[in-house]
């Protein structure tokens, strides 16, 4: 089995970590994102096994992006991390950096052309997930991007009444 390069962590100390070459790369790059108080400064992920997931079919781009890490975010979106990826709950990227208000992390993936329509287990859209929320800046690059106003949730709303709570 060939080794990767290995990660170079930077703590929230000054110290700093060094994770050794390791023959799953998958495993550790999912738990440097998992782990909010760590950032990344510089890592190495195969092409291959960058979109590798958990148990629970969840990538490290999915992990990254719901703790609002931009700089892991742009990392694995260099390596060709899949912005479509789905995990858990049918969570994509978009979806969970729009339920957190991860505005920098949003823009990212939406410059790599996502699917700005896909929906959760519930049927929320990002757009809509983003004005129930608040988050009108996340709202206005969704409707920029392309987002349809017409999909509905399981509720039967609609994203342009969803709209609504933007203003």
């Amino acid at each position: 089995m060939r080794f990767y390069p290995p990660l170079l962590i930077k703590c929230k100390s000054t110290e700093t970590a060094h994770a050794s070459s390791v023959k799953r790369p998958r495993e550790s790059v999912l738990y440097l994102t998992v782990n909010s108080y760590l950032t990344v400064y510089g890592f190495s992920v195969h092409p291959s096994r960058v979109d590798m997931s958990d148990k629970y079919g969840t990538t490290a781009l999915i992990w990254a992006s719901r703790r609002g890490h931009r700089d892991i975010v742009r990392r694995l979106l260099e390596s060709g991390a899949s912005v479509d990826a789905v995990g858990m709950y049918s969570w994509t990227p978009l979806l969970v950096a729009t339920r957190g208000n991860h505005v920098e992390v949003a823009e990212s993936i939406l410059e790599r052309g996502p699917n700005v329509n896909s929906v959760d287990k519930d049927g929320m859209a990002p757009l809509a997930i983003a004005c129930k929320e608040g988050h009108e800046d996340i709202a206005m690059k969704l409707l920029q991007a392309g987002a349809y106003t017409s999909l509905q949730d399981r509720a039967g709303d609609t994203n342009l009444v969803m709209e609504q709570y933007c203003g």
